[in-house]
């Protein structure tokens, strides 16, 4: 799955074959076959694999102690930190929306994506108390969640990378306060 994730996020899906990744990992283009069926279960498979990543990046850190703000914070930039520390994951995880418009089974794994991300998001937020908060919490949910993907897309077509990255992570905290608060 890494040497397909590594390929598909170079050189795209289309681009890609069973038999590319096949020689690239040293196996027959029938053993991929066997596990997958075909390279469109092999690619939602794969998009499994990197949402579950996405998501280990926040519960790598216990966040019992944190107060709710902090947890959000810290929420938002686990995904960012994952878009840093993944890149070729992140490559695939937003061709996976570019393959949403046209396709049923990916548009249906999207939204298994975002109402995930969101569904998290709405958990953090809460613990805020009523009062603490401008906004209702989904809208503050869809917001955060459209933000975050756009900071996703561009630290993977920026070429300086690093410095989106860093403007990222020193303006979150001003960011969330502004917004929230």
């Amino acid at each position: 799955m890494k040497k397909a994730i590594e390929l598909f996020s170079l050189q795209g899906y289309d681009q890609t074959s069973i038999q590319e990744i096949a020689d690239k990992c040293d196996i027959s283009q029938t053993t991929i076959l066997y596990h997958f069926k075909s390279k469109k279960i092999l690619f939602q498979e794969i998009l499994k694999y990197i949402i579950a990543s996405n998501r280990s990046v926040f519960s790598r850190n216990d966040h019992s102690m944190e107060s709710p703000f902090e947890k959000l914070k810290s929420l938002l930039m686990a995904n960012i930190q994952w878009a840093y520390e993944f890149p070729e994951q992140t490559k695939v995880l937003i061709s996976l929306f570019h393959f949403a418009c046209s396709d049923s089974e990916m548009s249906e794994l999207a939204t298994q994506s975002i109402d995930n991300g969101r569904k998290l998001t709405l958990e953090v937020l809460s613990e805020f108390q009523d009062n603490d908060l401008k906004l209702n919490r989904e809208a503050i949910a869809v917001t955060l969640q459209q933000y975050i993907n756009g900071v996703l897309f561009q630290m993977i077509v920026r070429t300086d990378k690093e410095n989106t990255y860093l403007k990222f992570k020193s303006g979150l905290d001003i960011l969330l306060k502004k917004f929230l608060f």
